[in-house]
């Protein structure tokens, strides 16, 4: 609904945008928001988040010249599975209950 709202004010005179998350690590919701709205030639100026975890995201949208903005920022670690610790050691990513029923 946010990116359907934003994309409608940007399409209306071309304004420039900020896009607005709660928490970024990666900036996957970032990043899919900034394309869509590139798509239809808005201009995405500043991406800000209340948290930023790690620098992932913040770096994605910095090597493009959209500032980043946030009220606190926290170390945090991403690894793709080939790098993971914890995957190249076999362990589970969740340990699921054989005795859950829905």
């Amino acid at each position: 609904p946010s990116v359907i709202l934003a994309l409608d004010i940007a399409l209306r005179g071309g304004r420039r945008i900020a896009i607005v998350d709660d928490v970024m690590s990666a900036g996957s919701a970032a990043r899919g928001t900034y394309a869509e709205l590139q798509s239809h030639e808005a201009v995405p100026t500043v991406v800000g988040a209340l948290l930023i975890l790690g620098s992932t995201g913040a770096e994605f949208f910095a090597q493009r010249g959209v500032v980043v903005e946030a009220v606190a920022r926290r170390p945090y670690r991403l690894w793709l599975p080939t790098t993971c610790p914890l995957c190249a050691s076999g362990v589970p990513l969740e340990a699921v209950s054989q005795s859950a029923s829905i």
